[in-house]
């Protein structure tokens, strides 16, 4: 007992559940950013029948099970729900990590060929991971090669949680790319599309000339 009268190991769970929170809290705010932090959520997501599919599958999304690959045209609402998940994970405990391809070409670029091996493991052993645009950048073949990787490493580690968002589909990604990368998304993930118009486009809307 602590001299306060509480239980050791409960007050260490205390503690340790209090650092967690902190520090998920801090890497949400660079991660996402406080755009992010206000706007993704589940409770201000408008659900259509183009979303709804998407909106309960991240809702009811359960890390230890499952891993989804989320896709359609910009603007409707993927990155969105992909926060809204990275966050209420957060509040569950899980460890969490938002990816880019911006940052997964960093990641290789930065490296010696013989530690993009450590980066991908690095990757692979969060709980929660969230690759949001695949498909979007430069070198965007190398970053999908680390993409098929890491889908790789977390199948044979038997490590769920993953969604991943894309303007294309499998199918156009075997087209573009490499059937591999398709295949094993098929395999892995619940495939959902998106469909709708851009929200973003929907505020502002065009002027006809008279």
């Amino acid at each position: 007992m602590t001299p306060s009268g509480d239980c050791v190991l409960c007050e260490d769970e205390r503690i340790s559940r209090e650092r967690r929170d902190a520090l998920n809290g801090e890497y949400l705010r660079r991660s996402i950013g406080p755009f992010g932090l206000s706007k993704y959520n589940f409770g201000s997501f408008v659900t259509d029948s183009g979303n709804q599919s998407a909106y309960d599958s991240c809702v009811g999304f359960d890390a230890k099970k499952q891993n989804l690959y989320l896709f359609g045209g910009c603007g409707t609402g993927k990155t969105h729900l992909a926060g809204a998940v990275l966050k209420d994970s957060a509040a569950k405990g899980f460890s969490i990590k938002w990816v880019t391809p911006i940052y997964l070409g960093r990641g290789i670029r930065s490296r010696y060929p013989g530690d993009e091996k450590a980066f991908i493991d690095s990757l692979c052993a969060y709980d929660v991971l969230i690759i949001d645009d695949v498909g979007v950048g430069r070198d965007s073949y190398a970053i999908l090669q680390a993409v098929y990787e890491i889908l790789e490493d977390r199948r044979a580690k038997e490590r769920n949680g993953l969604i991943l968002t894309s303007n294309w589909s499998q199918q156009k990604l075997a087209e573009k790319y490499d059937d591999r990368l398709a295949s094993r998304i098929c395999g892995m993930c619940r495939i959902i599309e998106i469909v709708g118009d851009d929200w973003r486009l929907r505020r502002f809307p065009s002027e006809v000339a008279a």
